[in-house]
């Protein structure tokens, strides 16, 4: 999925003193990032379609189970930016930082609204059921799930890499690399609502609603300077 350049960007960078290539830290801080998931849902509960947008793509199917819609979506994109992370951080390193390695990163998922075409709160007053898998490289990043409530993300969801973590192992792989590098990212969206919820929701015209999901990144790296 495409990312918006960051509302905030820190850089904390140490150079070591001492012969041969000198080696650096870098504290980079990515906030606001959005990821958005569009599912359109007009019509009846039934059926297949997709949507694709500047954030990825997502197909869904849709089916009516007693009194409920149960929608089941898959989204394909990119979260993060590992070519905006590459530039700052050889902008910062003048443009010669080698052999980077990260060593460990938080993400902080903050929030998830369901919005319509106009940007407007649309979450129904009852969910019985949502939730959120991703994947990032195919590895497992992030999941929730949450049972008959009125809000889709309560509290934040913290969750730290180490820098042994396999995940963390590939985004230093994709920072080495030389060619324009990107980590596939996927996703699995759950969500039943009674099926008078689906009714508002439904327009008369076909307009995808969307799942906003934003976090920060917190990403600790290292690297030597040279040419």
């Amino acid at each position: 999925m495409k990312l918006p350049y960051p509302k905030q960007l820190g850089l904390l960078f140490i150079l070591a003193t001492g012969t041969g290539c000198p080696s650096v830290s870098a504290d980079i801080r990515l906030t606001d990032q959005i990821t958005t998931v569009e599912i359109d849902f007009a019509g009846e509960c039934s059926g297949t379609g997709s949507e694709t947008s500047d954030y990825g793509v997502t197909t869904w199917t849709k089916t009516t189970v007693g009194t409920t819609c149960e929608v089941v979506a898959q989204w394909t994109g990119n979260i993060v930016g590992i070519d905006d992370v590459r530039k700052e951080i050889d902008d910062a390193a003048d443009g010669h930082l080698k052999d980077i390695k990260v060593t460990s990163m938080t993400l902080k998922l903050k929030g998830v609204s369901f919005t319509n075409v106009a940007g407007a709160n649309a979450t129904p007053p009852t969910i019985n059921f949502f939730s959120a898998a991703t994947e990032l490289d195919t590895i497992p990043f992030y999941s929730l799930e949450r049972s008959d409530v009125s809000v889709l993300l309560e509290q934040e969801v913290v969750k730290t890499f180490e820098e042994s973590d396999p995940l963390l192992v590939r985004i230093s792989s994709a920072l080495n690399a030389d060619s324009t590098s990107s980590l596939p990212a996927a996703a699995e969206i759950k969500i039943t609502v009674p099926l008078e919820a689906l009714d508002a929701l439904a327009p008369t015209t076909s307009n995808p609603h969307r799942f906003i999901f934003t976090h920060d990144f917190e990403i600790s790296a290292e690297g030597k300077v040279g040419v």
